[in-house]
C-alpha cells in the first residue's frame, strides 16, 4: 500500500518557519511538534532566506538565527512551495 504524499499550506510552511526563527526552539524540536522531517524544515527556513535575498531585504542584526551565508529576516512574508 502507498502513502500519498502530504502537502502543506504556504500558511503552516510560514508558521513552522517563524518558530525557528522568532524564538530559542531548535528545527528538531518545531519538526517534531508539526510531525514534519527536520531536513524539510531546514529547507523551508533555506528557501525564506533567499526570497528575503531576493526581495532585497538582506541579512537583519536582530536576527536571532543564522542560515549559511546570512541571516534570514523575522519577518518572512513568503515562503516558496
Amino acid at each position: 500500500m502507498t502513502r500519498r504524499r502530504r502537502q502543506f499550506s504556504p500558511e503552516f510552511k510560514e508558521e513552522a518557519v517563524r518558530m525557528v526563527l522568532d524564538g530559542e526552539r531548535t528545527v528538531a524540536s518545531v519538526a517534531r511538534e508539526f510531525g514534519i522531517n527536520p531536513g524539510t524544515l531546514g529547507s523551508r527556513i533555506g528557501y525564506a532566506h533567499k526570497a528575503a535575498v531576493r526581495n532585497h531585504r538582506g541579512p537583519s542584526l536582530e536576527c536571532p538565527r543564522m542560515t549559511g551565508a546570512g541571516c534570514v529576516p523575522q519577518a518572512v512574508t513568503r515562503i516558496r512551495g
